[in-house]
């Protein structure tokens, strides 16, 4: 499940913010992620910079708290 919340700017830019819950091999991780975009002048292509963030309960996955990406 993802939510997404996006919040598009007269100046091109924008800022979203999603949320999901993923499962792997029936275990459940987090992921929170944070992104700007600006549009890539001439072009209309954004250039998006995304930042995200894991967490989980389960032993096997612990590594996925601690990793940034």
């Amino acid at each position: 499940m993802t939510t997404h919340n996006a919040l598009m700017k007269a100046d091109g830019t924008g800022d979203v913010d999603l949320r999901s819950i993923i499962f792997s091999n029936s275990e459940l991780v987090f992921v929170w992620r944070k992104a700007t975009s600006k549009v890539v002048d001439p072009t209309p292509i954004r250039r998006v910079e995304e930042n995200l963030t894991f967490q989980t309960f389960s032993q096997r996955l612990a590594f996925l708290d601690t990793t940034k990406g």
